[in-house]
């Protein structure tokens, strides 16, 4: 969204200024000149001062289109920038009590933009979530965080989309007082769906009276349950990090150890 520019009362002032600082001029030197050839210097006073006010005003409205033009171009390299990530665009204009969204929709296929009073937005966000999200917008503005990092759920389309949005104040009145809230938001709905399964994975382990051992791809201990510290003796802080040869029995040989990883990476099991 591009602001709009107008030129102050002071801008104003400044471009007829030459016209006003002639005024009491152009009488003392019209009465240097014949009546007949008076009101002809006046006229031409007059057209020079008109010239240079053209001249100075269109200056300024060159000024003003260059300064919109760079706006334009910022905000196009912002939108561009969005539809290349999956990051969305906010900022609460905190005067006109208006918030302002811009982000990439999955369905349309652009970048979309949306203005919202604050009461229309509390309308989708989760009723659990309003008093956190204004919480740390409060926290933000009596200088308590040094910026807004909050997760909420927000009505997105058919379903609640769990967002995790950043920010801080971008501008400020010459009292000090904050005018302008800016950030991102991210859609953080599959994390929140990977965490909870992992959760779930994790409390299932723990459970379960078999021994029970998660490694890594490059065969280090991840986590175990209960059972499985029993069986070996050795507790989950000696296992973690450590390689699953930490446990190799004199038993078998080095190649059989061997074997046995290359059936775990070939085929994904071994028994």
């Amino acid at each position: 969204m591009t602001p709009r520019r107008s030129l102050s009362r002071s801008g104003v002032r400044r471009l007829w200024a030459p016209l006003i600082a002639l005024g009491p001029v152009m009488p003392a030197a019209a009465a240097d000149y014949a009546p007949g050839t008076q009101h002809w210097t006046v006229y031409a006073l007059l057209a020079v001062i008109a010239v240079l006010v053209a001249l100075r005003y269109r200056k300024r409205v060159r000024e003003l289109a260059a300064a919109q033009a760079a706006v334009r171009e910022r905000d196009e390299r912002v939108k561009l920038a969005l539809a290349a990530s999956s990051d969305g665009y906010w900022h609460y204009d905190l005067a006109r009590d208006v918030i302002y969204s811009s982000a990439t929709d999955i369905d349309v296929g652009a970048v979309v933009e949306r203005e919202y009073t604050p009461d229309e937005l509390r309308q989708r966000l989760h009723r659990d979530d309003i008093g956190k999200i204004e919480s740390a917008v409060a926290r933000h503005l009596s200088a308590q965080a040094r910026e807004i990092e909050v997760e909420f759920r927000m009505q997105g389309g058919d379903r609640m989309r769990w967002l995790l949005m950043r920010g801080a104040i971008v501008e400020r009145a010459e009292d000090g007082r904050p005018l302008r809230i800016a950030g991102s938001f991210r859609d953080v709905s599959e994390v929140r769906k990977a965490q909870r399964a992992s959760r779930i994975a994790e409390e299932v382990i723990e459970s379960m009276h078999e021994e029970v051992a998660v490694t890594s791809a490059s065969h280090e201990f991840v986590t175990d349950n209960p059972a499985f510290e029993r069986m070996t003796g050795f507790a989950a802080t000696e296992l973690v990090g450590q390689p699953s040869s930490l446990l190799n029995s004199e038993r078998h040989d080095f190649d059989h150890y061997r074997r046995l990883r290359s059936a775990l990476e070939a085929a994904g099991q071994w028994q």
